[in-house]
């Protein structure tokens, strides 16, 4: 025989071994992977399952708070009787209110008084 014949042969069986190694590969690699396919997608479902509950409970949530509109119209009302206070007290002391300082001065000196803070 021939040293290219040989050399034939040679790659033949390697190209053989070769293939027959990935066959068994696979194989091994499916059953594996067969095992914990199931394993795999119950625990997906179960994941999926609570992060879909979370998302309902957190929707709900949502729905129970006010609206922009509500918000709004609730803030409306509350700041309302304050105007109406405000021009009440501008009246009862016209006089004084024209001579109150800038409303810098007036915030530091209550401050400083410790009526605000």
């Amino acid at each position: 025989m021939q040293t290219e014949d040989l050399q034939q042969i040679k790659k033949i069986i390697d190209d053989s071994l070769e293939q027959k190694l990935e066959q068994k590969l696979e194989q091994k690699l499916e059953q594996k992977l067969g095992k914990f396919k199931d394993e795999i997608v119950t625990t997906t479902k179960q994941q999926f399952d609570e992060n879909t509950q979370e998302l309902k409970a957190i929707h709900a949530e949502l729905k129970k708070r006010p609206t922009r509109e509500e918000f709004s119209s609730w803030r409306d009302k509350q700041i309302e009787p304050i105007k109406n206070d405000v021009d009440k007290l501008k009246f009862l002391h016209k006089d004084e209110w024209k001579s109150l300082p800038d409303s810098g001065t007036v915030s530091r000196i209550l401050v400083e008084q410790g009526m605000k803070s």
